[in-house]
């Protein structure tokens, strides 16, 4: 299977559905190819050459013949012409070229494409054409998208102005979604590694962190736990970047960073009790 885009903008998480529910192969050159549909020789066709309603005609012979030789479980092929079918509604097209004298094409129709299972999810995620490589409009596509073995499809978008930006905000917001959620896995990683809080006793110290936003967070911590456990008290809040401030006490003035992780508490004389700041760094 491949991928075209013409001006075609489709994110790679589309394709990986169709990897992960049929396990067919194929290849994607990159993740926003774009094409017009004149340099590829896809534009409407001038009256001199093939005719709106011939093309249409070519789709719904072929449709009628697909259903003669291999039933009526099939995704829905729209009958109209290329040209109106890639512009029809906000979806990927699914191009199938049929090559009738294929040795592979009556297997891959019967027991891939026909299939009660993939054509229910194509006809859920997207809109399917089909024409035979034999008539004209599916010959001139072969050509067009270099179609070399078969059975061949395609997937295929026209792109607007709305359609890129609509994608790439899509794209955006998931990539904004994986971060938020990799940020909340690692607070709750550095929420666990601090264990229980200890109860108040002669060996805890309590410990009060000064936010940037003014918040105060505190915690009591044992006198001989390291001050990596501070920070990643601190880190756990999800407030500060990682490695982008230093821990500070004002009076007096002492800074504790990298040089100090692997010191107790006591050691570094925030026992029984600390105030801290952060500072950036």
């Amino acid at each position: 299977m491949e991928l075209f885009m013409l001006p075609i903008s489709i994110t790679a998480s589309i394709v990986g559905l169709i990897t992960g529910s049929v396990g067919l192969g194929f290849w994607v050159a990159g993740d926003v190819l774009s094409y017009s549909l004149r340099m590829i020789g896809l534009t409407r066709y001038p009256e001199s050459s093939i005719s709106e309603s011939a093309t249409t005609s070519e789709a719904i012979d072929f449709l009628s013949e697909f259903e003669i030789q291999y039933g009526k479980m099939h995704p829905d092929f729209v009958p109209e012409s290329f040209t109106d079918a890639v512009q029809r509604e906000f979806k990927p097209l699914l191009v199938y070229l049929h090559a009738p004298d294929h040795p592979d094409t009556p297997s891959f129709c019967k027991e891939t494409l026909c299939s009660e299972a993939l054509s229910a999810f194509l006809n859920e995620n997207f809109v399917a054409w089909g024409d035979s490589i034999t008539a004209n409009e599916g010959f001139k596509l072969s050509k067009s998208l270099n179609a070399s073995r078969f059975p061949f499809w395609a997937v295929i978008m026209a792109a607007t102005g709305q359609s890129i930006s609509l994608l790439r905000q899509s794209k955006e917001d998931q990539n904004q979604l994986e971060k938020e959620a990799e940020s909340a896995r690692f607070c709750e990683e550095k929420a666990l590694s601090l264990g229980p809080e200890p109860e108040k006793g002669p060996n805890v110290t309590q410990v009060l962190v000064r936010l940037p936003n003014g918040e105060r967070k505190g915690r009591r911590f044992h006198c001989n736990a390291t001050l990596q456990s501070v920070y990643d008290f601190v880190d756990s809040s999800g407030y500060l970047e990682v490695g982008s401030y230093t821990l500070v006490t004002f009076f007096p003035r002492v800074l504790y960073g990298e040089d100090e992780l692997s010191s107790t508490l006591e050691e570094l004389g925030l026992y029984p009790q600390a105030n801290l700041v952060e500072l950036n760094s």
